[in-house]
């Protein structure tokens, strides 16, 4: 199961879903890692989801099981970026620090 069209997490799961040879079900498409979350719990199907959708604070549900990938893990790289001129751009550093102080292994600065 995967999201929508138009969310980038959707295309990097189609590539590498594509490397072991799965295909989307095309009915099976959600909005949000969370409804995706509660379609698997639900029994519905499986996806791939950011280890941070399935990490504190969400709680876990015994519905699920993880399986993590094994080296080379896919990855992506997010950048938090702003124009300086941004009527919020004094809130932004502070939203930066709080992505610094998330629980190691979620989010690596560079």
């Amino acid at each position: 199961m995967l999201l929508d069209d138009g969310h980038c997490l959707r295309e990097q799961s189609l590539a590498v879903c594509a490397l072991a040879g799965a295909v989307e079900d095309v009915g099976l498409r959600a909005t949000s890692l969370e409804t995706i979350r509660q379609m698997v719990a639900a029994g519905v199907g499986i996806t791939l989801l950011p280890r941070m959708a399935v990490s504190p604070p969400v709680s876990p549900s015994p519905s699920i099981s993880l399986v993590e990938f094994t080296e080379p893990r896919p990855a992506r790289t997010i950048a938090m970026c702003w124009r300086s001129t941004n009527p919020h751009s004094a809130f932004f550093p502070v939203l930066a620090e709080v992505f610094r102080r998330l629980p190691d292994g979620l989010v690596q600065p560079a």
